[in-house]
């Protein structure tokens, strides 16, 4: 399959060979051929994987529960500035308007005391938000859909729902010498991995994350002999920490574990009587591609065509928070967090409805949703944090 003479160009400006991360950023985001940029349908049946909204219609409903109680309870807001509720990488808008519409059954009142946004790399998702959203925009809410965050300084929540396993990692091989994943193409344009010299970008976050970059140092902390780093997640939240005012909330769903590490005097904050690190994890390499569905095994092959996605480590993510006064609140599954919000009790009267009246279509929602209570299934292989950060 021809790459995408767009992704190719912009490889070719910056040397030819790249680093995997790079070609990861390029291949899901380059304006003219990225997969979430141009392609119509990435999520659900049509697409090539599936988002917890669209396993389960109640998803949204539990996190309307959420939010609710964070802005109910958390901000302390002042004449003029209401709370900022913020969806990053807002897909197709059905989370948004899954929330927004348990809200307009249950909590109307909400309309007038908070604000609602979007965001999306993909014009062609923030057009289908658009879409999603507009009733809501006519029902008297105050929605929009952002194309980038600015400095505006409101106090909020934002959060995400498989997000960050899709900002771009690099690929260090760790044994013996230290070696990074680059991706060149040759004289036909078809594209290779091969491994060379860390970036600097690398080498910073190796730094960052374990105190050194010596191939050593690191390869006690891996499995497999690999470790993936996203020091994507910097940038990240520093726009976030200018987008939210001093009392924020950041809520990230995805999957991933806290992956080993020295506990860093960042990331353990005892003085704020926080969470404490769960048991770590060690790291290994996660990367993968999906294309209509099937794990693909070639990572270039169809660049811009196929999904590109790799484990969060939540333990970086914390760190990273930790520079912006994001200090880690939660870190759990997503089951746990589900049944803290009423889920449980909610199956189990599904279950009572059903043995009275069955019904097909909520029976396969009941399955759904106790596949998202199973530590055992995907209720364990998501995690959920919540960071917080208050004056």
């Amino acid at each position: 399959m021809a790459v995408p003479p767009s992704i190719l160009g912009a490889m070719e400006r910056e040397g030819g060979r790249v680093s995997f991360a790079r070609f990861m950023e390029l291949a899901l985001t380059e304006p003219a051929a990225g997969y979430y940029t141009t392609n119509e349908t990435v999520i659900g049946r049509r697409g090539d994987f599936t988002t917890a909204p669209e396993r389960s219609r109640a998803f949204p409903v539990y996190l309307s529960r959420f939010l609710r109680q964070i802005v109910a309870g958390f901000f302390r807001v002042a004449p003029g500035r209401p709370p900022l509720i913020l969806e990053l990488g807002a897909g197709g808008g059905g989370l948004s308007a899954g929330i927004l519409s348990e809200w307009q059954a249950n909590e109307p009142g909400l309309s007038d005391r908070l604000l609602y946004r979007t965001l999306d790399v993909s014009p062609v998702l923030r057009r289908q938000q658009e879409e999603q959203l507009a009733p809501y925009r006519e029902l008297g809410w105050d929605v929009r859909v952002w194309e980038e965050l600015g400095s505006r300084d409101f106090p909020g929540v934002a959060f995400s729902n498989e997000l960050v396993d899709a900002l771009p990692v690099h690929l260090l091989r760790v044994e013996r010498d230290l070696r990074e994943v680059w991706v060149e193409p040759d004289e036909r344009g078809e594209l290779h991995q091969v491994l060379a010299e860390p970036t600097e970008a690398a080498l910073a976050e190796a730094e960052l994350l374990f105190g050194s970059a010596e191939s050593e140092a690191l390869s006690a902390h891996s499995r497999d002999g690999w470790i993936e780093l996203r020091p994507a997640l910097a940038g990240l939240m520093e726009r976030l920490s200018g987008a939210l005012g001093p009392d924020a909330c950041l809520l990230t769903v995805d999957y991933g574990e806290w992956l080993a590490g020295p506990q860093l005097e960042q990331t353990a904050a005892p003085e704020t009587g926080l969470a404490a690190p769960p048991p770590a994890v060690p790291h290994g390499r996660s990367v993968r591609a999906y294309f209509k569905h099937q794990r693909m095994a070639d990572l270039t092959a169809l660049a811009g065509r196929q999904d590109l996605t790799a484990d969060v480590d939540f333990r970086a993510l914390d760190l990273h928070g930790s520079r912006y006064g994001f200090h880690r609140l939660l870190l759990t599954s997503l089951a746990a967090f589900l049944a803290s919000l009423g889920a449980r009790e909610d199956l189990e009267a599904g279950r009572r409805e059903q043995r009275e009246s069955y019904d097909f279509e909520r029976d396969i929602q009941l399955s759904t949703l106790a596949a998202l209570l199973d530590e055992h299934d995907v209720g364990g292989l998501f995690k959920v944090m919540i960071q917080v950060r208050e004056t």
